[in-house]
């Protein structure tokens, strides 16, 4: 664990990324999944898929790039979970952002290692993120096949190609453009935790206005996930619901086991 802390806080990408067990975190994702050996075939596929992925990029990079530009990392406290070990950090953003992330540590004969992962501001853990990619492309090859459906004819496989496009949209800056395809996703795609983060963040970087809108629109959503506090938190400050905002930070402050930065 103190070789997982060095190296985030030091912004050492490559030295943290030696420290994850990939397959570790793909048997979190799918452990308790009832599934039909067609089913657990496409599991193999994606499984493969995934770990020939993982070689080529490096799930810390974001967090080394917020470190090389100022960001601070420091190492918060730990907690026990069944037999594993949570270490729990805190992000310091310039001017006055903050983020938290959580580490799962198990004990391999390697060594310990990172088993799963929570990124607050993203608001799900990334086997929770992987279980539910599957899952969906799952649905959506099931339905292809009992509708008899080219793959392009799908409507789930063609909402998981919009928000492959979403994210494109993201990453270049295109915040109305993702904006407006959210819009247009099927109602059981519209309450996807990093598909909502995304949004609150496209949001806030065109107007206030449109900031309080999607805000509202979003804790409707997830009353009770602790992403949507640290999301929101700007929202009661731009309406000067100076309670609100300390009631959020109450709240974050509870989920991670306390932090003096936000008394």
């Amino acid at each position: 664990s103190l070789r997982l802390i060095f190296a985030t806080t030091c912004g050492k990408a490559d030295q943290a990324q030696e420290l994850v067990d990939s397959n570790g975190i793909l048997d979190v994702a799918f452990a308790g999944l009832e599934q039909s050996e067609r089913d657990r075939a496409l599991q193999q596929v994606f499984r493969d898929a995934y770990l020939r992925g993982i070689k080529q990029t490096n799930g810390f990079e974001t967090l080394s790039k917020l470190v090389q530009n100022g960001a601070s990392v420091k190492f918060l406290n730990t907690r026990r979970e069944k037999n594993d070990i949570v270490i729990i950090l805190r992000v310091l953003i310039e001017p006055n952002g903050f983020d938290y992330h959580q580490f799962t540590l198990a004990r391999r004969p390697e060594g310990v290692r990172v088993v799963d992962g929570f990124i607050m501001r993203q608001g799900e853990p990334t086997s929770a993120h992987i279980r539910r990619i599957f899952l969906q492309g799952l649905a959506a090859d099931n339905q292809r096949i009992a509708e008899n459906l080219e793959p392009d004819k799908s409507p789930s496989l063609q909402t998981i190609q919009q928000i492959k496009l979403m994210s494109g949209d993201m990453a270049a800056g295109r915040h109305q453009e993702y904006l407006n395809k959210y819009d247009k996703l099927p109602e059981e795609f519209k309450s996807d935790m990093s598909l909502l983060a995304m949004r609150v963040d496209s949001a806030k970087r065109i107007n206030n206005d449109l900031f309080l809108q999607v805000v509202s629109d979003v804790r409707r959503r997830k009353p009770d996930n602790p992403a949507i506090d640290i999301m929101c938190l700007d929202a009661f400050v731009v309406e000067n619901d100076f309670d609100a905002a300390h009631a959020c930070l109450d709240r974050i402050d509870r989920s991670i086991g306390s932090d003096p930065f936000l008394l």
